[in-house]
């Protein structure tokens, strides 16, 4: 992930991201607990990276609490 925050994520990588598409995400957070996420986002938009070959996306999380049991250690 290039950017992370309370509502979503800049993510870079391979393959094809589609806006409107939902995705299943796992996240281990570099904390001083280690913390795992498991949310859902969705695609808010994609584009060629400047990395030949790879895309870069916004993702916004979705049905995601800060305070709900969405992580585990």
């Amino acid at each position: 992930s290039l950017d992370l925050s309370m509502e979503g994520l800049r993510l870079e990588g391979q393959g094809r991201l589609v806006p409107g598409d939902i995705l299943s995400l796992e996240m281990e957070l570099d904390d001083e607990r280690e913390t795992r996420l498991n949310l859902k986002a969705i695609v808010r938009w994609s584009a060629p990276s400047l990395t030949e070959g790879s895309v870069v996306a916004g993702l916004e999380f979705r049905d995601f609490d800060s305070r709900s049991d969405g992580y585990y250690h």
